[in-house]
């Protein structure tokens, strides 16, 4: 019995799109590439794109608001994960 079945068997529903069936070494899940085999989790590379493009907007915004402060922070916490070393950086 193959997973699908079993799982539709059990009450569950399996969505196609959502759901990857064929085996993969790697996963992407909320905008990390988590690599069971080599023990790694990384940024995808939109992911990344649009953090660096947000560092490098406020940086030359003379005047930023509170708001975009607090949102490109928020980007970067929640990147850690990804990043090996951004806590160290956080600050200076």
């Amino acid at each position: 019995m193959d997973t699908v079945t079993a799982s539709a068997a059990a009450g569950f529903t399996v969505h196609p799109t959502k759901s990857t069936l064929e085996p993969s070494q790697t996963v992407t899940f909320v905008g990390f590439v988590i690599n069971p085999v080599l023990m790694t989790v990384r940024l995808t590379e939109h992911k990344a794109a649009k953090l660096q493009q947000a560092v490098q907007t406020l940086l030359r915004e003379p005047r930023p608001t509170i708001q975009f402060v607090a949102s490109v922070v928020g980007m970067r916490v929640t990147s850690y994960p990804g990043v090996a070393f951004g806590p160290l950086f956080y600050r200076q």
